[in-house]
Parts: C-alpha cells; sequence; structure tokens
C-alpha cells in the first residue's frame, strides 16, 4: 500500500530533499505500475532559454495513461534577470495642454515606489518647453496605502504608445478614461509589475489531454501550470525594505503545488515521443521577458505517473 502524502507534506519534502532525491524516495512507495517523471528546467542544452526550450527524455512517454502533478517548485526567480521596469513597459509618452507631445524611456530595471517616483521625475525634468509646468510624481498615502500622485499646474495628457502592451501609464494604473485626456491631478497604484503571474506551457503534454485547462485569456491554450508571483515562499530572508516577492532586487522564491490534479491523456497517446517542450509566457500571453536564457528562472515539477498496465 503507498503511502499517501498530504500535498504541503510533499511541497516540504521537495524542498528538502530536491527532485532526484524525492523522486527516489517516494517511488520505494508505489505499486508497480506507477512511477515519477520529474522535469526540470536546468536539464535543456545550454543553448536554449528558459522561455521556450526542449527536454528529451530517453524513453516514449507512450506508455503513460496520465499523470498527477505533485510538486512544482521555482528553485530560482531573479528578480536581476527579470527586471520589473524593462523593454516592454518602460515609455513614458505625455503631451501638455496645447498637444506637444514629450517622450522617456525610463532605464530598465527593479524598481520599488520610491525608485519609480524619482524615475518618473527624472523623465519629466526631460520635457523642456512643457506648456505651464511639468508634471511631478510624489507618493501619497491613503486607506489603501501608499499611492503615486502625479499633478501639473496646467495640465499634462498622459498618452498610450501603440507599441507596447503596457506603458508607464499602465505600470502604475494609470487608470484608462484618463488616456488622450489633460488631467491636472492623479492617483494611481503603488505596485510596479511587469507581470504577476508567469504560465509554463507545453504542447507535448496538453495535446492527448482529454480536458484542457482554459482562461478567459485566449492566449492561455497548452497551459500546464499558472504560477502567481506573490504566493511564492522566500527561501531566504529578504532584505530590509523590499517586497517577499523579489520584484525589487534578486529574490530565490520557493512554489508548491497544494492542488494536485489529474492529466488524462487520450487513446492518440500512443503517438507521445521522448520530447517534452515548454514555453513561458508572461499574463499578456507573450513571452516572457528575460535578460538571459540561464539563470533568471528555473523550475522543476514532478509528476505522479501511471501507465497503462
Amino acid at each position: 500500500m503507498a503511502t499517501q502524502y498530504l500535498p504541503h507534506e510533499l511541497g516540504e519534502m521537495f524542498k528538502e530533499q530536491g527532485p532526484q532525491s524525492l523522486t527516489r524516495t517516494l517511488s520505494t512507495d508505489l505499486p508497480a505500475n506507477y512511477g515519477f517523471l520529474t522535469l526540470d528546467s536546468r536539464d535543456r542544452e545550454g543553448s536554449q532559454s528558459i522561455t521556450n526550450f526542449n527536454l528529451s527524455k530517453k524513453n516514449s512517454l507512450f506508455q503513460l495513461a496520465g499523470v498527477e502533478k505533485m510538486a512544482l517548485e521555482f528553485m530560482q526567480f531573479d528578480a536581476q534577470g527579470v527586471p520589473n521596469v524593462n523593454v516592454r513597459n518602460n515609455t513614458l509618452n505625455t503631451q501638455d495642454n496645447l498637444g506637444i507631445q514629450f517622450y522617456y524611456i525610463i532605464p530598465e530595471g527593479y524598481y520599488n515606489d520610491e525608485a519609480f517616483v524619482s524615475a518618473l521625475n527624472v523623465g519629466f525634468a526631460t520635457f523642456a518647453g512643457f506648456n505651464g509646468g511639468i508634471p511631478v510624481a510624489t507618493l501619497t498615502s491613503d486607506l489603501d496605502g501608499r499611492r503615486i500622485k502625479i499633478s501639473s499646474p496646467n495640465g499634462f495628457v498622459p498618452n498610450k504608445n501603440p507599441a507596447q502592451k503596457r506603458d508607464a501609464w499602465a505600470l502604475i494604473g494609470m487608470p484608462n478614461e484618463y488616456y488622450a485626456q489633460i488631467v491636472n491631478d492623479t492617483v494611481t497604484c503603488s505596485e510596479i509589475f511587469y507581470t504577476t503571474y508567469i504560465d509554463i506551457r507545453s504542447r507535448a503534454l496538453s495535446q492527448f489531454d482529454e480536458i484542457l485547462d482554459e482562461s478567459s485569456n485566449p492566449t492561455s491554450a497548452d497551459l500546464v501550470e499558472r504560477i502567481y508571483l506573490n504566493n511564492g515562499i522566500p527561501v531566504y530572508p529578504v532584505p530590509s525594505g523590499e517586497t517577499s516577492q523579489g520584484y525589487y532586487r534578486p529574490s530565490t522564491i520557493a512554489f508548491k503545488q497544494d492542488f494536485p490534479r489529474w492529466i488524462n491523456w487520450n487513446n492518440k497517446s500512443s503517438n507521445f515521443g521522448n520530447v517534452i517542450d515548454f514555453q513561458l509566457t508572461d499574463q499578456f500571453g507573450d513571452e516572457l521577458y528575460v535578460q538571459s536564457p540561464r539563470g533568471c528562472v528555473e523550475f522543476s515539477i514532478i509528476f505522479y505517473t501511471r501507465t497503462l498496465k
């Protein structure tokens, strides 16, 4: 009789033992037709990026009837490699109340609200000739916490950059109704997120699934796992003044799967080969932005498998 482990117990064992040791430990408690499949992003070839890579297994998976996710951990989520202000969202496109356009690119980096307010003011200071006084960003507090306030004596117009799905205005939660309108004073949120979650996707693992994962995001096809970054557990203490999500400076975060589920493959799974593809995307369905193909984000998944025998 196999020992039954609660999900949180598996998560703790996973962190303590690592994927290979945990696989050996749990396999001793399994019936003959059950086993474990360990997929580790660090096993990819050196030239492959974490955002789009293949893992090769020695044997085909055609004998598997289904898998159950048991544990998942981001062994490393490094803010140095996934900055919250980057080329996807760092343009500050503004016009004055006479319709004259001003444009500034905020340097890529890791910003908390104070640092981002300073960056906004550096950008506004470059708007020479801005009619009636350049905008000024300040930090305020209300019942909902800290906010970024932007004001101008004679008004300013926040404009979207059509080349980016999100720009600097969207990054701090500028309400849509303020775009292309003259604004004298506005208060936005101060949480500066490039993406609030990472989707792990795989055509190989999803193509024979009897019931596909779906979401309201039309780009979520082939979804294997969605990781919300604010649900992580810091592996080591986060420096004073920084958040545990690790958005503003490097941090290692652990995740565990609290609700294992079965993935049932249909009878066409006999076509399953020995290559498993993975893609990492952001909340907008785009390839996750990373500065380096290795080291920014790494993950391991252990699948509890059952065969057709």
